[in-house]
Parts: structure tokens; C-alpha cells; sequence
């Protein structure tokens, strides 16, 4: 405690050089009975003012539980200070604990961090503690003499004696998985699915829902697990917080308390797990319609030797009340669960990172790093991509019409422009050295080892995640030497058979790389399967890959997004043909041995134990289970998801149409699989769609080229004759659809628009309804009813993808579709007279209490909606305008005038309920709800 350090009353200037030199983090015998202890030294040769420093957790120096000095504390020069944690006040230490995965560090009185621990290893337990060692560059290692308020002894722990209390650990979970190290089921295994149960204070409860925007612990009472008619319960608590990006902020957004959580079982005793599980995700099912790819992919990794987290199906509930249907996962950050994947590691020294998806383009003007944006990033830390309450609270719409969907969706990317903005400003802050950026802030995060890692890591990056093949070969790469090469061809193998996008294979997000530091490199650990074999994975490629054949048929030979020599991770494997058979090898292993009938027979078997418990889960909507068993992938799309099992299943027998084919010599396409660098999801009995030479390709080929423009807007030539103010998938589509479209993607019509300022709402993606008015407006329309439509773009956009209607639908035979050649030309609007002719201008009038809306004709999905007008009677010249925050309300009328919004008048409503689906029952409701939401998904599965 603070009294067993004297303390003197003298000042120096030589402030800063104080240490975190010893952390107990599960305490040591006779200190602080018995709890966790930090020491603090001095290894100047004067005395140290450390007076109002804090010291904390990685909570931060803002957090309520943050210890302060007391004034006129000073540190004696080579002096030691212990401070007690878990204390019942300041007065006596900290009253913060030390968590597993906890840092510990010591700041300054305005906060500015001196010195850290950095995440702490695991390795931790009574009676060792983690020590600096002045004999090795002061690095961190766990020690088996605890020396508080004493110079440091390092007497380095056993490891066989380690490791084997590890592989215990990892026992304990294996009936509680049902998993095998092997990914087999045991025959002890506990059910399907087990009841969770968790107690909290009830005013805790109140706070994590109100405040779980900030992705904060909260304390809780109990956790307790119902097997039948076993409960088993950790009476000491813990901690659980909010954790997720799309999945939480989608969630949160429409009100549903199905949120991916973090639960901590270790933060009030160190000793205690659940299962052998100290740290625990909670994620649900947002995203995956048939509640069983994470369930699977884990049991499929094991099976064929691969790094893999053991996952096992939960419902949970929060005093009392359910909250939904889950996987719950094993944290990867636990040594026990490195150890199982890695034997042979290095106790004393190894890493593991995570790629987050906001490390993804550094540095690229494609991605937002553009001189302008760089320049008006301005943020200081803590950043808004950092946990905490400096961050803005997600709003709730609710889930009462698709319309609310919309709005999350775009609350959503609100907010992750948001975050961009303060990713910039740390990369303005690191002098535009990704590298540094991304481990320093933790976008590559290290979640285990020692600080040093960092450096290694950003060499790593530097030479090889950014690396930019020269040619097909990718001659130049030095990844093999540096990494496990058969690691990295086994998951290329299963992100080939699964076509999963969001990953190393396609977008470079959601996955970790793990270095044992036992002489045989990086090796790469999956993370986040919820989109497998999903349509919405698919998009993340590209939109016209979101499609159930598309996925099906997508080349085993050639499994990237676009050319294999465009992805710096795989590229310089695959390339090599060496290589590239050794990978093929392994995808047909996997099916011959792994991906059997037998397993489809495990797969359905856990659907249908669970499938009663997931009728009843909020994010259950639409999901029909019975898709599982439909290989008609016709009727897939978009049918409530797309099914897991069923699409296993065809593509397992097109993998095999297409092994047979590359032996026998009859696979359609070349043997290097390239027809164009920039194809994407390429079919592998395709022979024409990408060959970007004389003629039209295929009508296939030119109509998903035409619905990329449709979803994204046109594209253009610039004076270079290049293509220009394309959405990126459009970009990668266009070369081999010259033919089709010589001169322009969008064929462009000025008719009836009149150039405006730059709009307030520069968010904006695609074409807004801006006004609508369903009251005469003085020389407008001639006294009709009218429409503006607004493009907040930089490109043009081509109306003719879609359809202009009011409440009774876009099928309605007064439905306005545009003609063929209608466009709206960047920052313009369009005004379009009601009660016209059908052909130039809507037939249908505006009522009030109508809710106007505009979607795309290709699928049919809602683009924007002006919302229900509010019934009450309105007053000529007012109408229902877009407002500056991307609400809608009455307001002075201002054709031709976009961000213009006029002023509000003084009314009352009788109804201010503009979501509401007057006149649609429960069923269609939840019909249209479960589409949108369906191709919501599409656009956030990156955000996972």
C-alpha cells in the first residue's frame, strides 16, 4: 500500500522516467493479502515528482476506477512503490483489478501515458508475477520470485509443468464444446444447446443497455450454465461488455438486445473459468440465416489440424429475461487456446495480431486517404474508433417497417465515416507511417506477447500485406521464407471451398496471424464466419457475385475476388504452380475426408436440436430452416438467406466437377486461370466473360456489368479515354465490357436538371427524394402534385434502374418507371410533375399521408424513402422536404432547390408515427423487413 513507501518532499524537473517494473495480476503470498499489487520504480538517479499521476487499467486514465497519487508524492531515486489493487478505496490503492488481458500503465496529470506493461500474457498466477528484466533491454517475463518493493528477480517458469496445466485447462471445455482437440464429438458431450444464464445488478443492466454504444464493462453477479438438469455457476461474477461493429450497431439501432457481448470470468477471481474458458464471445446470428456457419467451420478447421476456436450454441438470459440464441466462442487472447493450436511455441516469446477491418487500404486515396480528407482529420486521441463514452450513441429506430432498416444502415456508415475520420487523424499523427499506425493505435492489434512483436510486425507489413505482385508469377515475394507455408495453403483451401470474401482471400479483414516463435513463421488464424457461402459474402467481392450460383460456381483454380496476383497475401502462393497443386491436394482431401455425408448428417442434426430455441430469437425473421435441405438455388436467393447446409452441398459437387476437369484437361478456362486480371468471381466453365478483345462477350456477362452500373451509378470515359466515376466494383467490371458499352455506361440525358450547390448531406450515396408536395405550389407543376429528386454524387446516375412509387407499391400499374435514357448528373435535382402521363412523369398523385419511395428495379430493394406524411392537413406551398440531419417534417416548398430547406411550420400531428406500415399485416411486414434486411446485410457483412 502507498505508507509502506516513505515519502519525501523534494522536486526535480527530471519527471517521466518512472517505470511499470512488476505486475501481480493474481497476486502473491503475504502482499496485499493476497491481491494484485503493481510496483512503480525509479531508475534515475534523482527523486521523481509523481504526484497526480494516475494509474490504470486498460480501461484508461478517464476511467471511474483509475488510481491518482496524492499530492507531494515524490520517488526517491532507484526506489521501489507497491500499490495494492482490488481495494475498497482509494485511500488504501487501486480499487481497479487486474483483468487477463489487462495493461497496466502510469500517465502524467493530464493524462499523457509514461510508461506501460503492455498487454498482459497470459502465463499469469499466484505467486508469479510479470517482471521487467534489467539484464535483458528491460523486456517483460514472467517470473517465478515476486519482489515487491525489491529489485527484480527473473527465475523463469517451468514450461512443462506450464504447459501441461494448460492442456488441462483446455480439457476442461471439451464436453462443454463438444469438440475434441481433433474437432470430434465426444460421447460425454453436453447438449446442443445449454441455457446461459446471467445475474447483474439491476441498475448495472439499466447502464449497459443505455451506455452499450461504448462497448464497457459492467460488473456481473453470477454466471451459471444449465445442461439438462445440471446447473453449474460462478458465484463469483465477472465482467461483460458490448463488442462488435455492424453487429452491434445494427442490432443496438433497432432495438433488439441480441448484442455480441465479451464476457470476462477471471476480473474478480483469477483462478475461476467456465469450463477452462476465461474470456468468452457471445456473437449472434445477424448475418447468418441458417445459425450454423461459425458452429461448423470451427469443427472443420480442427478436423484438418488447423488453428481453430471452439465454439458451442447458447441461450442466454439477463436476470431472468431471454435475450437470444448465440455462439459462444473461445477469445482467441487466451495461452491455453494458443497452446492447443501451437504445442511447440515459445512460452517466452510470441505473438498473436488481429486485422481489423479499419487497417484495410492504408494510405489508399481509393479508401479515403486523400490529401483534402487527410488535411480536415483532426481529431486527438481518444479516437472514434476506440472504445469508450467519448464515442456519440447509436440511435434506436426499431424494427416497425423496412424504412427503419434503411435508417440503421445509414446511422451505420455514419458512423464508420466517423471512424475513418479519426483513423485519419492518427495517420496524420504517425506522419502517414501505416505500419506504425495501424500496430501503434491498434488496427493490427496484438491481442498476446511481448511489445516487442510490434516492430516485427510492421516490418511484416510493410514487406508483405502491401506487396504489389510485378507480374503473374509474383516474382520479388519473400513471404514463403517467413511464414508456414502448408498453415497458410490449408486455410486458403477453406476459404476456397467456403468462398469466403471476408478474409485473407478477399477484402484482407477478419483474421489473425499467430507466430510461435518456434522457428516456422506466421501462421494464419480464421476468425468470423458468418458469411460463408452467403450471398452477402458474395457482395463483398463484388454485387454481381451475390448470387447463389455465383458463389456455387466460383473457380476452385482461381478462388480471389479478382486476378490472384492483385491479393498480396495469396497471390505469391498461388502464383507459384508448385504451390498452387499443393493447395489443390489439400482441397480435395478436405472433401474426400471432412466435407462427407456424414458431416451434412452432424450439420442438420445441430439445426434441428436447435431449431426450436432459434424460432424464438430476435434475429430469426424470415429464416426458414427448412431451406436447408433445398438445393434449388434458384430459390435461394434472397429466400430468407441463403441456406449453409444446402449450398455446402452443391458446391462440395461442383469442387468436384471441377478437380476432375483440371485433371482430365477438359476445365474451361486456362490452366493459369486468368482471362482477365480484373474478373471477378470467376465461373469456372466460363470461356468468354472477361476476355476484353473484340466483340460483345456473352449477354451474361454484359447484364452483370449493367447491373454494377445499376447498383453504383454510371461510368465514364475522362478526356484520357480511361474509365472514370465508377464505384469501385463497377471499375473492376468494366474492361471486359468495352464492347457492350463503347462510349458510356449510362447514356446521359440533361433533360430537366438544373445544376445546385453542394448539398448539406455529403454522405449521400445514391439518389434522395429531397421534396415531395402534395399541395398546389405557386407556378410549379401547374398546380399539381410534385417530386424532386436529388443526386448528392460526384457521378451520374442512371434512373432508369428504378422505380418511383407511393403506398400501393412498386407494382402497382401507376408505378413510375423511368425511361431508358433518364439520368441525373452529379449534384442536381429533378422535378418531376404527379398526375403526368406514365411516360415522362409519374401518373399517380400525392395523398397525404402517403410515403413515397424509390428502389432499385433489378432487386427490387428499397434505395431511399421520404417516409409517411403525416395525415393532418397541410397548407399550399408547404411541403414534405429532406431535411440537414436526413430527417423529413413540413417546411416552406423549394423546387429546384436542393439544401434549401425552408422553415417548419408550428403544427400539431395526430400521428408523428412515420414508419408505420398502415395497412400491411404482421406476415407482409415481416416479409419486406426480412428482404431489406436480407441486402442490408450485403453491404455491412464486411463490418461484422
Amino acid at each position: 500500500m502507498f505508507a509502506r513507501l516513505s515519502l519525501v518532499l523534494s522536486l526535480t524537473a527530471n519527471v517521466g522516467a518512472q517505470v511499470i517494473s512488476e505486475v501481480a495480476s493474481k497476486g502473491s503470498s503475504g502482499v496485499c493479502d493476497g491481491e494484485d499489487w503493481i510496483e512503480i520504480h525509479n531508475p534515475s538517479s534523482t527523486s521523481l515528482d509523481i504526484s497526480d499521476h494516475f494509474l490504470y487499467d486498460d480501461a484508461g486514465a478517464s476511467d471511474s476506477k483509475a488510481y491518482q497519487f496524492p499530492s507531494s508524492v515524490v520517488l526517491n531515486a532507484g526506489a521501489y512503490l507497491m500499490i495494492c489493487c482490488n481495494q475498497d478505496d482509494s485511500s488504501t490503492g487501486a480499487v481497479f483489478k487486474i483483468g487477463g488481458g489487462d495493461s497496466i500503465s502510469i500517465a502524467d496529470g493530464s493524462k499523457q501515458q509514461i510508461h506501460t506493461s503492455g498487454v498482459l500474457p497470459p502465463g499469469s498466477d499466484f505467486d508469479i508475477t510479470y517482471a521487467i528484466d534489467p539484464d535483458d533491454g528491460n523486456a517483460f517475463k514472467y517470473t517465478t520470485t515476486p519482489t515487491p518493493n525489491a529489485e527484480n528477480v527473473i527465475t523463469l517458469v517451468d514450461n512443462s509443468a506450464y504447459l501441461a496445466d494448460l492442456s488441462v485447462q483446455n480439457e476442461l471445455g471439451v464436453d462443454f464444446f463438444g469438440m475434441k482437440v481433433d474437432g470430434s464429438k465426444p460421447s460425454s458431450a453436453m447438449d446442443d444447446v445449454l441455457d446461459l444464464h446471467i445475474t447483474m445488478n439491476a441498475d448495472v443492466e439499466t447502464t449497459m443497455w443505455n451506455d452499450q454504444s461504448f462497448e464497457t464493462y459492467h460488473d456481473v453477479d453470477t454466471f451459471a450454465v444449465t445442461d439438462g438438469s445440471t446447473t453449474t455457476t460462478l458465484s463469483s461474477g465477472g465482467r461483460m461488455r458490448p463488442r462488435g461493429q455492424s453487429t452491434l450497431a445494427i442490432a443496438t439501432c433497432l432495438g433488439i438486445k441480441s448484442i455480441p457481448f465479451l464476457l470476462d470470468f477471471t476480473s474478480n477471481d483469477n483462478s475461476q473459468t467456465l469450463f477452462g474458458v476465461e474470456k468468452m464471445y457471445l456473437r449472434h446470428h445477424m448475418s447468418d440465416t441458417s445459425f450454423s456457419r461459425e458452429w461448423t467451420m470451427h469443427r472443420l478447421l480442427a478436423r484438418s489440424g488447423l488453428p481453430h476456436l471452439r465454439t458451442r450454441t447458447v441461450r442466454v438470459s439477463i436476470n431472468g429475461a431471454q435475450i437470444g440464441v448465440y455462439e459462444a466462442m473461445e477469445a482467441p487472447d487466451q495461452e491455453y487456446v494458443f497452446a492447443r493450436s501451437f504445442p511447440d511455441y515459445n512460452k517466452d516469446d510470441y505473438a498473436l495480431f488481429k486485422v481489423k477491418s479499419n487497417s484495410i487500404g492504408c494510405g489508399s486515396p481509393e479508401v479515403g486517404y486523400t490529401s483534402e480528407e487527410i488535411a480536415n482529420a483532426n481529431e486527438v486521441p481518444p479516437y472514434t474508433f476506440e472504445r469508450g463514452n467519448h464515442r456519440d450513441k447509436i440511435e434506436v429506430y426499431g424494427t416497425d417497417d423496412a424504412d427503419d432498416l434503411m435508417q440503421c444502415a445509414g446511422q451505420f456508415f455514419a458512423n464508420m465515416q466517423k471512424e475513418r475520420v479519426g483513423v485519419l487523424s492518427a495517420y496524420k499523427a504517425h506522419s502517414g507511417n501505416c505500419a506504425e499506425m495501424l500496430v501503434e493505435e491498434g488496427l493490427i492489434d496484438q491481442d498476446l506477447g511481448s511489445e516487442n512483436w510490434k516492430a516485427t510486425m510492421k516490418t511484416f507489413y510493410n514487406e508483405h500485406l502491401t506487396f504489389v505482385c510485378p507480374d503473374d508469377d509474383c516474382t520479388g515475394s519473400s513471404v514463403k521464407d517467413e511464414i508456414n507455408v502448408e498453415n497458410y495453403l490449408k486455410n486458403f483451401a477453406w476459404y476456397a471451398i467456403t468462398v469466403g470474401q471476408d478474409s485473407p482471400m478477399g477484402n484482407g479483414n477478419n483474421w489473425l496471424l499467430a507466430n510461435p516463435n518456434d522457428g516456422q513463421g506466421w501462421r494464419i488464424v480464421q476468425y468470423d464466419h458468418n458469411n460463408m457461402l452467403e450471398t452477402a459474402g458474395g457482395n463483398l467481392c463484388n454485387p454481381v457475385c451475390a448470387s447463389s450460383e455465383r458463389l456455387v460456381s466460383w473457380s476452385i483454380n482461381r478462388p480471389t475476388c479478382t486476378s490472384m496476383k492483385s491479393n498480396p497475401i495469396v497471390g505469391p502462393l498461388l502464383s507459384d504452380p508448385t504451390l498452387h497443386a499443393q493447395y489443390l491436394g489439400f482441397v480435395k482431401d478436405f472433401l474426400d475426408n471432412i466435407v462427407t455425408d456424414d458431416l451434412f448428417t452432424e450439420i442438420s442434426d445441430h439445426i434441428t436440436a436447435s431449431s426450436s430455441y432459434i424460432s424464438s430469437d430476435p434475429w430469426a425473421f424470415g429464416v426458414n430452416l427448412n431451406n436447408e435441405a433445398n438445393e434449388d438455388l434458384s430459390s435461394t436467393l434472397w429466400a430468407g438467406g441463403t441456406p449453409f447446409l444446402a449450398m455446402l452441398k452443391l458446391r462440395r459437387a461442383e469442387i468436384y466437377n471441377q478437380l476432375t476437369a483440371l485433371e482430365n484437361g477438359s476445365f474451361a478456362r486456362p490452366t493459369e486461370d486468368v482471362l482477365d486480371e480484373h474478373e471477378v468471381c470467376a465461373d469456372w466453365e466460363s470461356t468468354e466473360v472477361g476476355t476484353g478483345a473484340g466483340g460483345c462477350p456473352d449477354p451474361a456477362g454484359c447484364n452483370e456489368a449493367a447491373a454494377c452500373y445499376a447498383d453504383f451509378g454510371c461510368a465514364f470515359r475522362n478526356e484520357d479515354g480511361n474509365w472514370a466515376g465508377a464505384f469501385a466494383p463497377c471499375n473492376d467490371a468494366t474492361p471486359w465490357c468495352d464492347p457492350c458499352f463503347p462510349d458510356t455506361a449510362c447514356p446521359v440525358s440533361s433533360e430537366g436538371t438544373v445544376v445546385v450547390a453542394t448539398p448539406d448531406l455529403a454522405d449521400l450515396t445514391q439518389v434522395v427524394i429531397s421534396e415531395v408536395s402534395s399541395n398546389p405550389v405557386d407556378g410549379v407543376c401547374d398546380g399539381n402534385d410534385y417530386i424532386e429528386l436529388y443526386n448528392p454524387t460526384n457521378y451520374k446516375i442512371q434512373l432508369s434502374q428504378y422505380v418511383l412509387h407511393d403506398d400501393r407499391g412498386p407494382n402497382d400499374p401507376e408505378a413510375f418507371k423511368f425511361p431508358a435514357l433518364a439520368s441525373l448528373t452529379a449534384n442536381q435535382v429533378l422535378l418531376l410533375c404527379a398526375n403526368g402521363d406514365g411516360v415522362n412523369s409519374p401518373a399517380f398523385g400525392v395523398a397525404d399521408g402517403d410515403a413515397i419511395s424509390i428502389r432499385s428495379v433489378s432487386d427490387n430493394v428499397p434505395v431511399t424513402s421520404a417516409g409517411r406524411m403525416r395525415s393532418d392537413e397541410r397548407n399550399a406551398g408547404e411541403s414534405w422536404t429532406l431535411q440537414s440531419d436526413g430527417t423529413y417534417t413540413y417546411a416552406t416548398a423549394t423546387p429546384f432547390v436542393f439544401g434549401d430547406y425552408g422553415t417548419a411550420p408550428e403544427v400539431e400531428s395526430e400521428d408523428d408515427d412515420v414508419s408505420t406500415l398502415n395497412g400491411v399485416g404482421g406476415r407482409a411486414t415481416v416479409k419486406r423487413r426480412t428482404l431489406v434486411l436480407l441486402v442490408l446485410l450485403a453491404a455491412l457483412a464486411v463490418f461484422a
